[in-house]
């Protein structure tokens, strides 16, 4: 009996195969930010600084990455039961003459609001901004704070 090569050889990808088939795609998202890229010059889109909030037992606080910019760029405002920390990154290097191969970095203008539980001292909040983090510390009420109370 004889076994039948299953297998054509000729049919297998090969590397070089690969390697054409990845500057295919390559050539198509080139085509793509050919279309895209100038439709959006100009274009701002907000972006979200990422927050971590943290509650202690006698304040709320709320840390915000903000990389890059400074703080008179940074602007924070509690409104009601709500803080909202907002600002812009600008673009301060013209790219127009370069080939841009990444970008991740995020420009324009940003927003962040949250929700304060009831509770706090909101004419208490502080804010402050070191090595691109800003902290806010928003202080609990004297009365909201849990008390324990002894049994007798």
């Amino acid at each position: 009996m004889t076994m039948l090569n299953l297998w054509r050889h000729e049919n297998i990808p090969t590397l070089h195969s690969w390697e054409s088939l990845a500057k295919d795609f390559d050539g198509v998202f080139k085509e793509m930010d050919k279309v895209i890229v100038p439709f959006k010059k100009g274009f701002e889109r907000l972006w979200s600084a990422p927050a971590d909030i943290h509650e202690t037992e006698k304040s709320y606080l709320i840390s915000l990455d903000l990389p890059g910019l400074k703080k008179e760029e940074i602007n924070v405002e509690v409104t009601g039961n709500h803080v909202s920390i907002y600002g812009e990154r600008k673009v301060e290097q013209d790219i127009s003459n370069k080939k841009s191969h990444r970008l991740e970095c995020w420009k324009g203008q940003f927003r962040r609001t949250f929700a304060l539980p009831d509770g706090v001292e909101t004419q208490k909040v502080d804010a402050n901004y070191e090595n691109g983090v800003l902290q806010l510390n928003i202080p609990k009420l004297e009365s909201s704070a849990p008390k324990k109370v002894a049994i007798k």
